[in-house]
């Protein structure tokens, strides 16, 4: 009985086909409008008056950003620290971010944006922030430079 019930089993392994596996998946852009970028460095320069907030390099391509922050936080000396309370902490911070528009007729054409947040000059500490952005034609080898309140200043060269 054990023989026969192997032999049916057998036989109907192999019977039953092999199953292929699917083809493989292929993802393609949907966006019909956009326009492949070949990658580029920009240098920027950011000052804040005239002290240097950050200078740097960074690597565009396609549509992934590239960007640059850093954030310091600490007891605010000027107004007493920890006797002034909880608010009496100073801020200061940097946000630069930059990436291609991959619409529209401008193949040179990125979007900037810069975050500049320092402490203010009143006890409890305040902060001032200041925000410039954009839209920028930036072809290769030029230069751009963008203003703002309190002095802000954004340079950017496009190698």
């Amino acid at each position: 009985m054990i023989a026969t019930l192997l032999a049916i089993s057998i036989q109907f392994a192999a019977a039953v086909p092999a199953q292929s596996s699917p083809p493989p998946v292929r993802i393609e852009s949907i966006s019909p409008g956009a326009r492949e970028i070949a990658p580029y460095e920009v240098e920027i320069d950011v000052r804040g008056g005239d002290a240097p907030l950050w200078s740097g390099t960074l690597f565009v391509t396609g549509r992934t950003p590239a960007s640059y922050s850093s954030e310091l936080r600490e007891a605010d000396r000027a107004c007493g620290g920890e006797a002034a309370g909880r608010d009496a902490q100073t801020q200061k911070s940097l946000r630069v971010m930059v990436r291609n528009l991959v619409f529209g007729e401008s193949k040179d054409r990125i979007q900037v944006d810069v975050t500049w947040t320092r402490p203010g000059t009143s006890c409890p500490a305040v902060r001032q922030t200041v925000t410039i952005g954009g839209q920028v034609d930036l072809p290769p080898q030029s230069v751009r430079e963008l203003r703002g309140d309190g002095g802000l200043r954004v340079t950017i060269r496009r190698r």
